[in-house]
C-alpha cells in the first residue's frame, strides 16, 4: 500500500495508510486561533470506517516531514464508522 511515513523534528511518529484501493488519505496541518494542529486521517471506504492519527502538537519551529512511502503494514489509527463525523479539535465558527 502507499503510506506516509510521518516525522516531527526528525523522529519518526507513525506510518499512516489504508490497505484498499477505495481510500483516501491526507495530512493536515492547520492554526485555528493561533493553536497548531496535525493530524492525519484516511477513508477506508472498503469498510466503511475514518482512520485518524494523531502526533503531538506542534509548535513553531517544529519540522513535520512526510515520506510517500510503499509498504505492507501501517501503523494502528484510531477508526471509526463513516457515518460518524471525524472528531474535531476546536468547535465550528461560523463567520457572516
Amino acid at each position: 500500500m502507499k503510506a506516509f511515513e510521518i516525522s516531527l523534528n526528525g523522529c519518526h511518529l507513525f506510518t499512516a495508510g489504508v490497505d484498499h484501493d477505495v481510500s483516501v488519505l491526507h495530512s493536515i496541518l492547520e492554526i485555528h486561533g493561533g493553536i497548531l494542529n496535525h493530524v492525519v486521517r484516511g477513508y477506508d471506504l472498503t469498510r466503511k470506517e475514518w482512520i485518524d492519527w494523531l502526533g503531538p502538537q506542534p509548535k513553531i519551529g517544529d519540522e513535520i516531514t512526510i515520506r510517500i512511502i510503499e509498504t505492507d503494514r501501517a501503523s494502528s489509527g484510531q477508526r471509526r464508522p463513516l457515518s460518524k463525523n471525524p472528531p474535531t479539535t476546536e468547535p465550528l465558527v461560523l463567520l457572516d
